[in-house]
């Protein structure tokens, strides 16, 4: 009965590790027994047969609260993937997550999540919205030949939590095109001005939740105006 459930819902799991989906199409629902998804268990690469099979087909997946790791490559190359909701108890994100997930866009990191590693979103060429988690400690600035765990795009929206304080350690500034969202008066906006670095909105805390759905004839001009 496990076996072909497995062939199903073209999940393979193993003690509570999610080691294969390639095959998964549409919307997708990890069962709620998934503790951890493996490396690459979505992954096709673009050069690859696979790439044109059903792991490129897969535009949302439902992902359980207990999932607490996500490693490497876990969903590189899903390139009609528009829609992730990553679970509260998740824990690590691994290098090139979602490197090519070109259809994504935005992205809610969960507040135990404290790094961006290397190419976690590189190639996420339609994100508009990455929310940072209010523990977020490092974005990894990658090494010679690696890739950037963000893209550095125009109209890409870096919305930084309330309850995230500081953001010296980040390394956000070294961004060009990206524009980061930060609370109105708060001590992130006052880092920014100490800085002179002016390609940021606000939002206002106690009335608003943070969102980007702005002027973009207004945010054009703003960005000008810093470049």
């Amino acid at each position: 009965d496990n076996a072909r459930q497995e062939r199903e819902d073209h999940l393979v799991i193993r003690n509570g590790m999610l080691l294969d989906g390639v095959l998964a199409t549409g919307d997708v629902a990890v069962p709620d027994e998934v503790q951890k998804i493996a490396a690459c268990a979505f992954y096709a690469p673009a050069s690859s047969t696979a790439s044109d099979l059903s792991s490129s087909t897969m535009t949302s997946i439902t992902i359980p609260d207990e999932v607490t790791a996500i490693r490497f490559r876990a969903f590189a190359g899903c390139n009609k993937l528009k829609k992730v909701e990553l679970p509260e108890a998740l824990q690590e994100l691994g290098a090139n997550c979602f490197n090519g997930c070109s259809s994504l866009t935005e992205i809610i990191l969960p507040k135990d999540v404290k790094s961006i590693e290397k190419g976690t979103f590189a190639n996420c060429t339609s994100l508009k919205k990455l929310v940072l988690s209010e523990n977020m400690e490092e974005i990894v600035i990658p090494a010679e030949g690696e890739e950037d765990p963000i893209p550095d795009q125009k109209g890409i929206f870096l919305v930084v939590p309330e309850k995230l304080t500081d953001i010296s350690n980040l390394n956000l500034l070294r961004y060009e095109n990206i524009r980061l969202y930060v609370v109105k008066g708060g001590a992130v906006q006052n880092y920014l001005e100490q800085k002179q670095f002016n390609r940021y909105d606000t939002y206002d805390s106690s009335t608003e939740e943070p969102t980007t759905e702005k002027d973009t004839s207004t945010t054009e001009k703003a960005t000008e105006a810093t470049t």
